[in-house]
């Protein structure tokens, strides 16, 4: 219209529908971009602008003079005014639904408060800017498939189907803190899922370790999360499916067979261990009794020859030969018994069992003993 106005006047052609479009679109595009709600309708109003436009090109000249009377009508200052204030005070006038709160933000530093659930009244864009948390939603979050397998403590392989479920503990840094809260917790959670599973044996993970593996990258994810400021809240991890990649599967298998091969002689030797040890400790205690047995009757009999030995000193000091000769005549009978004796003269040759008996002779007596009658 300002150059229109240096034109020509034969030569101006006042295209007031194209001029209210072109307002239209700059001004929703300004309202959109500060996060006013009114922007929206001014494009639909703007897109009939232009629809009404096209209608009079192709020969709708009463509609487009309907809407230049409208133009004209609309187009006077105090009324422009008016609606502009209107639809400015309106892009303050927000619904929270239930379930979320509004996060605001007053020329660029975020209120300390929340707006809760309902009717929220408060500055236009862009004076403030409100932006809608949904703090009542449970929301899951994907950390291994069963495509993407983890190593073990015992460097096996194991495909685990876990997610992360998670609610908004603080709007505030959840809103404000990171451009997507979600990716950020999923990459703290998968990071400590792979080092809890890495600390742990393949069996464990399998079997009776899978609820002490949840709690404890629920613990770890949420610490995580605590340090980085996401203002999240970790509910649970849950493992849907714990499994052995098929790839590695005949290789698991042989695994099992040689632990099931070593438990068996692990047990063997056990049942081995208890049966020789008990023995051996009998064997023990036997031979420590029968050798405490023997030093008890070496040492009486010690005893008795020791007491049997000073009787006969003592005893036979009176008559020194009459004892002699009885210690002597003892130990012939102790020597001689329990043997078969056969007395004959020299001359006779004795046999025993086809060999000749060499004759042997009987002990001299002590001398000065008195002999036997």
């Amino acid at each position: 219209r300002w150059l229109a106005r240096r034109e020509d006047p034969a030569e101006v052609d006042l295209d007031s529908l194209g001029s209210a479009a072109l307002l239209l679109v700059a001004s929703g595009a300004l309202l959109a971009r500060s996060g006013h709600a009114g922007g929206p309708l001014l494009l639909l109003l703007a897109a009939i602008s232009v629809c009404a436009g096209a209608a009079s090109a192709l020969g709708g000249h009463e509609l487009r003079a309907r809407v230049e009377r409208v133009l004209a009508a609309v187009s006077q200052p105090p009324r422009l005014a008016a609606g502009a204030a209107v639809l400015l005070i309106a892009g303050g006038v927000s619904v929270v639904p239930t379930g979320h709160v509004g996060v605001v933000e007053r020329l660029g530093s975020p209120l300390a408060e929340p707006v809760s659930a309902g009717l929220a009244v408060r500055l236009p864009p862009p004076l403030e800017r409100l932006t809608l948390v949904n703090v009542a939603e449970v929301r899951r979050t994907p950390l291994a498939t069963a495509e993407t397998p983890l190593l073990t403590l015992d460097g096996a392989l194991v495909s685990l189907e876990v997610g992360v479920h998670w609610t908004v503990a603080d709007p505030l840094p959840f809103a404000l803190h990171s451009a997507d809260p979600a990716a950020a917790l999923g990459a703290l959670a998968r990071a400590a899922l792979v080092q809890s599973v890495a600390r742990l044996p393949l069996d464990t993970v399998l079997t009776s370790g899978r609820a002490a593996l949840e709690a404890e990258v629920a613990a770890s994810a949420q610490a995580a999360a605590d340090r980085a400021g996401l203002g999240l809240r970790v509910d649970a991890v849950q493992l849907s499916a714990v499994a052995v990649p098929a790839p590695v599967l005949a290789a698991f298998l042989d695994v099992i067979s040689a632990s099931e091969y070593k438990r068996e002689l692990i047990n063997v030797a056990e049942a081995y261990h208890a049966t020789v040890v008990p023995t051996a400790r009998g064997s023990a205690v036997a031979a420590l009794e029968a050798a405490r047995g023997n030093a008890s009757t070496v040492q009486a009999e010690a005893e008795g020859r020791r007491l049997l030995v000073r009787a006969l000193a003592e005893g036979g000091a009176p008559a020194p030969a009459l004892n002699r000769h009885r210690t002597w005549t003892e130990g012939l009978t102790e020597q001689l018994s329990g043997r078969s004796l056969v007395l004959a003269p020299s001359s006779v040759h004795v046999w025993f069992d086809g060999a000749e008996a060499t004759p042997g002779l009987l002990p001299v007596p002590p001398r000065g003993a008195a002999r036997a009658p």
